[in-house]
Order: C-alpha cells, then structure tokens, then sequence
C-alpha cells in the first residue's frame, strides 16, 4: 500500500520575506508595550506575595492589599498576551489596570497616613520623654515625616501609573494601525510566532 506524499511547501518568496519583515518593524511598538506589561504584571505579582506575607500576622490590610495587587499582575500579563496577539482592546484593559493600581497605591497611603497619625507617637517609643517640648518636636517631627512618607507614595501612585495608562492607551491606535496596514496571513504568521 502506498501512502499519498504530502506536497512539499512551497518556499516564501522574497515579497513574503519582505512583508514579514516590514510587519515586524511595524509592529516594534506594540511587542515593546507587551514587554513592559509583562515586566508590570510580574513586579506587581512579586509585590502581591510579599504583601501577602503580613496577612500572615493576622494583618488585615495586607491581605486586601495583596489580593489588588494580584489581580493588578494578573491582569498586566493577560494584557500582555492579548497585545502580542495584536488585539486593540489590551491597550484598554492595561490602562484601566493602571488606573486601578493608582486607586490602590492612593488608598494604602491615605489608609496608612491616617493610621500613623492617630498612634501617638510617644507611645511607640515607650512614652513621654518627661520633657515636654522634646515631646513637642518628636510628635511635630513624626508628623512631618508621616505626610512626607504617605504623601509622597500617593504622589506617585497617581504620576507613575498615569503616565504608564496613558502609554497603555496611546497602544490602542498602534495596534489597530498594525493589524489595518498588514496582510492577514502575516497578522496570523505574528500572532503565532507570539
């Protein structure tokens, strides 16, 4: 019995190579911004286990913490995925991911500032110092330290997450460019190749 051989493929042409390699350069953009979800997605995923250790010792605030920012990473990578298989709503999907880590960096911090400020802070050292303008300026002093602290990561909790959705955003246009000025066969030879 003689089995049918299969026939043999047919070698790319130069003007296949061509628009291959064009659609790669094209594309340099949106598998950069995949590149940087996918770096986000597992940061925040370490964030999210080490976070996730205080809940541990009975800590309420990083179990809910850690929870976010897990689903902050999960959500980095799966747009990270979706982007290497050039689909527009991933921009989408990754900025309003980043929009969602502000809000939570933006909460721990207003969470955490309230906290401190109302722990006295003579307490945690073992009390009054006896001296009552030395307890003047350790409070002050503790004050200080306490908004600059928490300030400061609200402050970048809204810069840093919003310029990276904005970046996210800003893929969108990218990716639809991509897939609207590309053969469909080398749309699929990409997405494959991810």
């Amino acid at each position: 019995m003689t089995h049918p051989t299969a026939p043999s493929p047919q070698p790319l042409g130069h003007e296949h190579l061509a628009a291959l390699t064009d659609a790669r350069k094209r594309s340099a953009k949106v598998r950069r911004a995949a590149g940087v979800a996918t770096l986000s997605g597992w940061t925040m995923a370490i964030f999210a286990a080490v976070t996730l250790l205080g809940a541990l010792f009975g800590s309420l605030i990083s179990l809910v913490t850690g929870v976010a920012l897990g689903v902050v990473a999960f959500n980095e990578i799966r747009g990270a995925t979706m982007l290497r298989r050039f689909e527009p709503r991933a921009a989408r999907l990754l900025g309003f991911n980043q929009i969602g880590l502000a809000a939570i960096i933006v909460g721990y911090a207003a969470w955490s500032l309230v906290s401190q400020l109302r722990a006295d802070p003579l307490e945690s050292m073992g009390g009054s110092s006896g001296d009552a303008e030395v307890d003047a300026m350790i409070s002050g002093l503790t004050s200080t330290v306490t908004y600059g602290l928490y300030g400061g990561m609200a402050a970048i909790g809204v810069i840093v997450p919003g310029l990276t959705a904005w970046y996210y955003f800003s893929r969108a246009r990218v990716v639809r460019t991509v897939v609207s000025q590309t053969p469909e066969w080398v749309v699929s030879a990409l997405r494959a190749a991810a």
